[in-house]
């Protein structure tokens, strides 16, 4: 649940900041280029799902959230790395891979977190879901709040830094430390004569 309320912070920090960055910094890029850019995320989250289930698969539920925890602290920090970048088109093709990295952080947490739920919580997993959802809005509600609060004190990299390391302290930790080995158990694949055409009995 937490680890959901961090990302999305700073998926709305993201929404909230880098188009004014870029109005104010690069003013050659248009509303449709900085939209552009945004979209990064939901072309991701669009298209990386399948990936997520293949992870799920190969290297365990625990070591699926761990990575997309680490790809979270990874956007945060190129966010606040290509603030120092002057050329307006190579600051533009950064963020926008910014934004992929981030939107595949996402849906691999959203994805994995789910699955987790289901697992772990089968016969409260509609009660736990609206925890999930919760978070998620929250995150969404006070993302723009926490942003102002921070950018006055510390700017526009200063405030992806803090992020980055509140992903650290309050989801890539808990992740390691608190969630039980046996999540990364992947059960081995049981095939039957039957389930194969050509085995003949």
């Amino acid at each position: 649940m937490l680890t959901i309320f961090i990302n999305f912070n700073l998926f709305m920090t993201v929404n909230s900041l880098l188009p004014l960055y870029m109005k104010e910094h690069f003013p050659q890029f248009n509303m449709k280029m900085q939209g552009f850019v945004i979209s990064g995320w939901q072309m991701t989250f669009a298209f990386f799902s399948p990936v997520v289930v293949c992870l799920l698969t190969r290297i365990g539920q625990k070591n699926t959230l761990i990575l997309s925890v680490i790809l979270e602290i990874t956007a945060a920090l190129c966010f606040a790395f290509f603030s120092f970048v002057e050329d307006p088109w190579t600051f533009w093709v950064l963020n926008f891979i910014g934004r992929l990295i981030e939107g595949a952080a996402d849906t691999t947490t959203a994805i994995t977190v789910t699955a987790i739920i289901s697992c772990e919580f089968a016969d409260q997993a509609d009660f736990y879901y609206g925890f999930i959802i919760f978070a998620w809005g929250s995150g969404y509600i006070t993302g723009p709040v926490i942003t102002l609060l921070i950018y006055d004190s510390l700017g526009y990299a200063g405030n992806f830094f803090f992020l980055a390391c509140l992903i650290a302290v309050g989801a890539l930790i808990p992740s390691i430390c608190m969630l039980p080995s046996r999540l990364n158990a992947v059960e081995p694949q049981k095939t039957s004569k039957e389930d194969i055409w050509w085995v003949r009995a």
